[in-house]
């Protein structure tokens, strides 16, 4: 029965939550998958399917359905603590007895309510009206045609000088628009790497299609968007509707403290948006999570959810033990701590093997985490005694070229006691669930050797593996 709150939500969204698609559990029992959505127990700290529960701190992610294309519209505001919204900015005001401003945003991920962000924990707002990056795509082509020999380029299959492509633009602007689009991916990229740039946290920055950057305090942002910058530098006033910039970045007021060691979940929207917090309630849907930026608590419409990852669980992954603890023997070479001895397949955190390292990929299913090891491996972790269990789900990599490949796997303890007998391991079996008793185990060994062909991709995955204390 759908509730009343996601009616709230409409009635396309209750058709996609009624849909086929099943919801996927990965947790320390095991992976599951379940026709419902769950029920949260926050007094617990579990949710339930059906009659199965699971403990936060056993739950490893939480899938509930598939992703959507990226808004092309309206704004992606990149929060302070690396969240991501895409949103609309619906209004905006001055802080009471200061001058930081507020953005009133509406995004699906939040619900059907606007909710109030203080430009202290947003790190910039990157426009995607794609008539913007028509007109970037354009001040590009003019400078290549002004640049070119004879000043003039190809485009569209015909010669054209700066003058003709801006008379282009001004009668056919969507002639533009496939220039247009490349020049949003660009953009994109190059806004995100601005965000971890420290060196521009000191100021306030607008972007716009023919002011490449120009830095200083943003003096205000008007509830039609129009802003006013001034600039640092020369103490002139920049100024432009945020609809026709491609953003604003701004200074970095206070870093959020980040969790400790409580259970906490990021929430990845339908759409790719996110936000990390610990939940504390859940009501009719919708999830409200304790956050990091500024005390702030955040409520997210479970029903535009479509993963929910958990941290800090019961668990270490494999992956993230830090080189100091991992041996490694490729091609029968011995690697020193932080090296890597196969240039070509050489063993990987959260990657497969696969030129150009991609995420890992077994039965039909993408994994954040895991470790992608090539024939002939050997990867040895100190674990110390500290934990139970060694838990992973093993296969060929699905994007390993054809014919695929064909290992074995081995794992032992201390002195080499076998935990795992060798084990055969290739393209076409299903997926082999590992699950070995580490109890006073040191040194873990994971050996992955040759198969029955040779070491022709061999990219083997051990996915979502982990270390149960």
């Amino acid at each position: 029965m759908i509730s009343k709150t996601r009616i709230l939500f409409g009635v396309v969204l209750m058709a996609f939550a009624a849909s086929a698609w099943a919801a996927e559990v990965s947790a320390v029992q095991g992976e599951a998958t379940y026709d419902k959505d769950p029920k949260f127990d926050v007094a617990k700290q579990s949710i339930v399917f059906e009659e199965a529960e699971y403990k936060w701190t056993d739950l490893i992610d939480l899938k509930l359905r598939p992703m959507q294309e990226t808004p092309k519209a309206g704004f992606k505001i990149f929060l302070r603590n690396g969240n991501v919204l895409y949103a609309d900015i619906v209004g905006t005001a001055l802080q009471p007895g200061g001058v930081t401003i507020l953005l009133q945003v509406k995004s699906a991920l939040l619900g059907p309510d606007a909710v109030t962000l203080s430009t202290d924990n947003v790190a910039g707002v990157q426009c995607l009206n794609p008539k913007v990056y028509q007109q970037v795509a354009l001040i590009q082509l003019m400078k290549q045609a002004k640049a070119a020999p004879f000043r003039v380029i190809d485009f569209g299959g015909r010669p054209m000088n700066a003058d003709e492509l801006q008379k282009l633009f001004e009668t056919d602007p969507d002639q533009f628009a496939a220039e247009g689009e490349k020049m949003l991916v660009e953009k994109s990229a190059q806004f995100e790497r601005d965000m971890q740039d420290q060196s521009q946290w000191e100021y306030d920055f607008f972007h716009s299609p023919r002011i490449a950057q120009a830095y200083g305090t943003v003096q205000e942002i008007k509830s039609n968007l129009d802003v006013a910058l001034l600039t640092a530098k020369s103490q002139k006033t920049v100024s432009g509707n945020l609809n026709e910039m491609t953003g604003l970045s701004f200074r970095a007021v206070n870093k959020p403290a980040g969790f400790g060691a409580n259970p906490y979940v990021k929430v990845i929207g339908a759409r790719g948006d996110s936000i990390t917090g610990q939940i504390v309630s859940e009501k009719d849907g919708v999830l409200e999570l304790k956050t990091d930026l500024g005390d702030m608590n955040i409520k997210v419409a479970l029903s535009e959810v479509a993963e929910i990852i958990f941290y800090n669980g019961s668990f270490t992954f494999l992956s993230d033990l830090p080189d100091s603890a991992v041996t490694a023997v490729e091609y029968g070479e011995i690697a020193l701590p932080g090296e890597k001895t196969s240039e070509g397949f050489s063993w990987q955190r959260d990657r497969s093997t696969i030129q150009k390292h991609p995420a890992l990929r077994l039965g039909g299913k993408v994994y954040r985490k895991g470790m992608g090891m090539h024939s002939y491996s050997e990867l040895t972790f100190n674990i110390g005694g500290a934990y139970k269990r060694f838990k992973a789900i093993v296969g060929i990599d699905e994007g390993a070229p054809k014919p695929g490949g064909n290992v074995t796997i081995e794992i032992q303890g201390d002195g080499g006691k076998v935990l795992l007998p060798k084990t055969a391991v290739k393209t076409g079996d299903k997926t082999l669930p590992v699950d070995v008793d580490v109890t006073g185990v040191t040194n873990l060994k994971i050996i992955v050797d040759f198969g029955e062909d040779g070491y022709h991709n061999d990219h083997c995955d051990l996915a979502n593996a982990i270390l149960v204390k």
